[in-house]
């Protein structure tokens, strides 16, 4: 818990709150308004290193399914509530369902870290987001989740498209084994995934939609078209059959990272027995994605 007091902090940090209206273009605020509105807007819950940037860039190139992306990242915030011209958290979420919508569908990527720095509690993004549909993207490998994690923070590496091997391998090349910061990375992990279990079975509680379970893994084994048609049915989205489904982002873990989670297995039994046990249910409840000869062509 001090762990994720610690990160609340640091994203309170990169999101000091909203420009003043002195500083904002209104005008263009309020022709902005004049936009129409989506038809349907959906929201997906992630853990870090789940592949999410992934799934963001292949549903915002459909052109259908809005333009995805972290949008209540405080890291990120500062400038896009200024490319907006929004004063107000209600300004904002105005202008990203009319801004961030493609073929009158907009959704965007939250945690649960973001989503009390940004909303402070949950009863305030239930009260504006509780009726969307919702995905729950998480990874069945905790330990090698949170060694891609640490390796993220300590390299700074976070995505692929634009990187070369040379480069992925040349920023990893001086990682060490430290196996305190994998658990700590393993314990913000499990409170990001207890913190968004409590709130799906929140909105169960009011009849809301069941979420679509996701996980890194089967998103990796399967077709980029099986995972996005997945969701696109999830949220009433028709897509062409036609359509196809491309990324540039690509693994950046290799085998150090494999080392590094074999090794934290290996000497720390107890906990991973534990966390097994914790983790049976949620992990049971993940939705299976149609096999390839199942999936539409």
């Amino acid at each position: 818990m001090r762990g994720i007091a610690r990160l609340r902090q640091l994203l309170r940090r990169k999101w000091a709150g909203y420009a003043p209206i002195s500083a904002l273009d209104r005008a263009q605020f309020d022709q902005d308004m004049l936009r129409p509105v989506p038809q349907q807007q959906y929201v997906m819950f992630f853990t870090p290193r789940s592949g999410s940037s992934r799934v963001a860039d292949l549903l915002s190139r459909t052109k259908r399914m809005g333009r995805v992306t972290e949008s209540f990242n405080p890291n990120f915030m500062p400038n896009m509530t200024r490319a907006m011209n929004a004063a107000s958290l209600e300004d904002y979420c105005l202008m990203l369902e009319r801004r961030m919508q493609k073929g009158r569908v907009a959704g965007f990527q939250i945690t649960q870290p973001q989503l009390h720095v940004v909303f402070g509690n949950e009863s305030r993004f239930l009260a504006r987001y509780g009726h969307c549909p919702t995905i729950w993207l998480i990874r069945r490998d905790l330990v090698l989740q949170a060694v891609s994690l640490y390796k993220m923070v300590t390299t700074g590496v976070s995505h692929s498209p634009h990187l070369s091997a040379d480069a992925l391998h040349h920023a990893a090349a001086g990682l060490i084994y430290d196996a305190a910061a994998i658990r700590y990375w393993i314990d913000h992990l499990r409170h990001i995934e207890r913190a968004t279990e409590a709130l799906i079975a929140r909105l169960q509680e009011t009849g809301a939609q069941a979420p679509l379970r996701l996980c890194y893994e089967d998103n990796a084994a399967a077709p980029a078209a099986t995972c996005i048609r997945a969701i696109a049915a999830h949220i009433g989205v028709d897509l062409p059959q036609d359509l196809v489904f491309v990324s540039p982002h690509r693994k950046v873990g290799n085998d150090r990272n494999q080392q590094f989670a074999e090794r934290f297995r290996n000497e720390h039994p107890a906990l991973i027995n534990q966390l097994e046990r914790e983790r049976a249910t949620m992990l049971g409840k993940i939705t299976p994605l149609p096999t390839p000869d199942a999936a539409p062509p």
